[in-house]
């Protein structure tokens, strides 16, 4: 069950919703995963969305890893078509972002704004309306009450 929190107007316009609830079960265009560099899908939000689409998801992602010689870095998106339970809820595709790794006395937020750009960069290039966003790296890195900075940056 998904349960809004908040909704912000952008001064261009635009409606940002924060919403509580699982994001493998959300109706919309773009989900984004908060993926490592190797999209391995360990741990959290981003193993829950890999789980949501399968193995052959997963597969796709490491042919593509392999392929490019693991050229992702901090900072980069990768978009891959939605699979499995997302690709039924009609979800298009997952947009890997590869977060920033907190790093002793050196601020990460530049890098997570580019995260988040290159990802709000690829729905538009897709043309979708909506996008998925978990609150990336809101567990080291920031606390939610600032995550909304990065929005209107």
């Amino acid at each position: 069950m998904q349960r809004k929190q908040l909704d912000i107007t952008l001064p261009n316009g635009t409606l940002v919703s924060i919403m509580q609830g699982d994001l493998t079960k959300m109706k919309t265009h773009a989900v984004v995963s908060s993926s490592g560099a190797d999209l391995s899908h360990q741990r959290g939000v981003s193993k829950a969305i890999a789980d949501a689409c399968g193995q052959r998801f997963q597969i796709k992602g490491k042919e593509f890893v392999i392929r490019t010689g693991g050229l992702l870095k901090e900072g980069d998106t990768f978009v891959q078509p939605a699979d499995g339970e997302l690709a039924k809820l009609g979800v298009q595709c997952v947009i890997h972002a590869i977060a920033p790794l907190p790093k002793k006395g050196a601020d990460v937020r530049p890098l997570l704004v580019k995260t988040i750009r290159e990802a709000l960069k690829e729905v538009e290039n897709l043309k979708f309306k909506t996008i998925a966003f978990p609150a990336i790296c809101a567990g080291k890195l920031v606390v939610m009450s600032k995550y909304t900075d990065f929005l209107s940056e």
